[in-house]
């Protein structure tokens, strides 16, 4: 099997424990990297936007008139590559930030998007309201154990799924807000997650991501031996128009 990069974004945050986990996996053609720059993410068959605080990665991401912003904007909306946020990292991925302007000058341009989503930071308070918490797993991804937990520092929120194309793989409840609180949400190339994966044993959303970049990397090529463009029919254009499309 060739190769496979996954980067870890590493401009502030937790990103060592995420190498760590990613190493437990013990894959041979997993090459794990820290990302800090345009020419870092250009290596990178996936990423993973860490825990942290998510409007000092975007400062961080403003530098030379947003170079890195929009490189990261490219690599999730026109190269649709998989990417991977956790808590600070799942806000930076979502649509809608509540509340974004009492907290950044950037308006609109705050998050990188990818996921549909209505997200609200720091919802359940300071770090002493942080708690860990049993998973309800949706997905029948073999990755996923029923057994599993999260760990939930100054957690956001997600408030709102604003389109069908988002699923949900995972819930927790929690004693003053209720059940079924989404946990763990995926669309097309994007996965987000409201906890920490990366401080607890397991690696089992470590193992789903690594599957998820693999089967991008394995799905992404079309063969024909022959010329479907010298005849009339438009057949294989149509097919492979909705495949970059998805």
């Amino acid at each position: 099997m060739s190769e496979i990069t996954i980067g870890v974004l590493s401009l502030q945050g937790d990103f060592e424990p995420h190498i760590n986990h990613f190493i437990k996996l013990q894959i041979p053609s997993l090459n794990i990297i820290q990302v800090r720059n345009v020419h870092d993410l250009g290596l990178c068959d996936g990423l993973v936007i860490p825990g942290g605080e998510s409007t000092t990665v975007r400062r961080c991401c403003a530098y030379e008139n947003d170079t890195l912003y929009n490189a990261l904007v490219h690599f999730i909306h026109v190269l649709k590559k998989p990417i991977w946020g956790t808590c600070a990292g799942c806000i930076l991925l979502s649509k809608n930030v509540e509340n974004i302007k009492l907290y950044s000058n950037f308006g609109n341009k705050f998050s990188f998007g990818g996921l549909d989503i209505t997200i609200c930071r720091n919802f359940y308070g300071s770090q002493n309201d942080s708690f860990i918490c049993s998973l309800n797993i949706i997905s029948d991804s073999s990755a996923f154990k029923k057994d599993l937990t999260a760990a939930c520092i100054r957690a956001p929120y997600i408030r709102e799924i604003l389109s069908d194309e988002v699923k949900v793989l995972a819930t927790f409840s929690h004693e003053s807000y209720g059940p079924n609180i989404i946990a763990a949400v995926e669309q097309n190339n994007c996965l987000g997650t409201v906890f920490h994966p990366e401080l607890l044993p397991h690696t089992a959303f470590q193992q789903y991501f690594y599957e998820k970049v693999k089967n991008y990397e394995q799905n992404n090529c079309l063969g024909t031996v022959f010329h479907p463009e010298l005849l009339p029919h438009t057949a294989f254009q149509q097919y492979f128009y909705e495949k970059v499309k998805n």
